[in-house]
């Protein structure tokens, strides 16, 4: 009886220890951000409004963790008091954990405004902070990002991503507008070669006339 006694005493122990570590291993592992992407906000009928932009959070956490909270500002949270709280462009306290995927639209006023930008268009450049924190977890994610204006690096016209702009890209677009292929949003972006917020057989041929040297692609 004592070796049975002794032997379940020394499961007891073993059981503490490894439960013990796994506490330990769910608090190191904690919350983390993995990314944080600018994309263009896009309203109900697909169509773009360059007053927001949609910020895109990739986040992990451990396994039933809840009560994630989620703040986006101009300023290391450190330097935020009562006095500039204004500097807090976007929080939100119910993140849902399941999805690991936060998104929130964001007004760029107010981004230039807790940003001390004269005009929207001096956003592109500057550095954010964002923040997540979750109950139970001791240690904060914290992560500072360089905000990039969604399309800025886009090469109008090359919708197949070849580097080029072309006949190719005049007949995807044809077939878009046909509806034999699906555009994602940044192809759609870089189809509307004549900036009239459609991408349609009037890109298409202006492309051709492009690639026949009828037209250059400044004009």
């Amino acid at each position: 009886m004592n070796t049975i006694k002794r032997i379940g005493f020394v499961l007891c122990i073993i059981s503490l220890f490894c439960f013990a570590g796994t506490i330990s291993a769910a608090d190191e592992t904690g919350i983390a951000i993995n990314s944080v992407t600018f994309e263009k906000y896009m309203d109900l009928n697909g169509f773009a409004n360059d007053e927001y932009i949609k910020v895109v959070t990739s986040f992990s956490v451990p396994e039933g963790t809840t009560q994630i909270s989620f703040l986006l500002s101009s300023e290391p949270l450190s330097t935020i008091n009562e006095d500039n709280k204004w500097m807090v462009i976007h929080m939100d306290q119910m993140v849902d954990a399941d999805e690991n995927v936060y998104t929130c639209n964001v007004e760029k006023r107010r981004m230039c405004s807790a940003l001390g930008c004269e005009d929207v268009e001096d956003i592109n450049g500057r550095t954010l902070y964002v923040k997540m924190s979750a109950q139970g977890i001791a240690q904060e994610a914290l992560l500072d990002v360089t905000y990039v204006e969604p399309g800025s690096d886009i090469l109008f016209g090359d919708v197949n991503n070849d580097g080029e702009v072309n006949v190719g890209d005049a007949i995807l677009i044809l077939r878009y507008e046909a509806g034999y292929t699906d555009f994602t949003i940044d192809q759609i972006e870089a189809g509307d070669i004549n900036r009239d917020s459609r991408t349609d057989i009037g890109d298409a041929i202006r492309i051709l006339r492009m690639d026949a040297n009828l037209i250059s692609s400044e004009n």
